[in-house]
């Protein structure tokens, strides 16, 4: 049953992310603004894991501030960007079941046409600014 009412949110929050793309209200400048839009949902809009639909999912959202530090002090830009693009030989726990969408596909079926390498490039460099987050207020870069 929780995972139909996951599944069914899923996909709600999919038609709504779609519907606001195509009237024009996610603009996605900057990786603040796509966090926002698609990420801070589960992860919350400071990164640490705690967003609205956080309690429907059947693995906590992780805490995205901690990424460095659970890396040895060093950022894995790479290795989060295929995370969040959605290569199947990159599965982790929480990403196994796709609970978490894979933007990768997403944003190409939303704007074939559009700069999807750079937004997932924008995602990844506020993630990297957000680390060490837990010291200090989140901040637009």
């Amino acid at each position: 049953m929780l995972t139909k009412s996951v599944a069914c949110l899923g996909s709600a929050l999919l038609l709504a992310v779609a519907v606001r793309e195509a009237a024009g209200q996610v603009t996605g400048n900057n990786g603040a603004e796509l966090f926002m839009n698609y990420c801070a949902s589960c992860h919350g809009t400071d990164g640490k894991g705690g967003g609205p639909t956080a309690a429907a999912l059947k693995i906590r959202p992780a805490d995205l501030t901690t990424i460095a530090k659970r890396n040895g002090g060093t950022f894995p830009s790479a290795r989060i960007k295929a995370l969040i693009a959605g290569p199947d030989n990159l599965l982790i726990a929480a990403h196994g079941s796709r609970e978490m969408p894979v933007w990768g596909p997403i944003f190409r079926a939303l704007d074939p046409a559009g700069d999807n390498e750079g937004r997932l490039s924008k995602i990844v460099t506020y993630l990297e600014f957000l680390q060490g987050a837990d010291q200090q207020a989140p901040r637009k870069p």
